[in-house]
């Protein structure tokens, strides 16, 4: 998401509106995905300690 907000090129194609509404599309869905804990991530945490 990074990358993508500091493209110049991209904001120039693009426009503003759009890179922003995909840099904070991507940064909620990396915050959803680092938040939820799985059943399977749970068990495999457990089988390693």
């Amino acid at each position: 998401a990074d990358a993508l907000a500091d493209s110049t090129v991209l904001r120039a194609a693009m426009g503003d509106e759009v890179i922003d509404h995909y840099v904070r599309a991507a940064r909620w869905e990396q915050e959803e995905f680092d938040r939820i804990v799985t059943d399977y991530e749970i068990r495999r945490g457990f089988e390693r300690a």
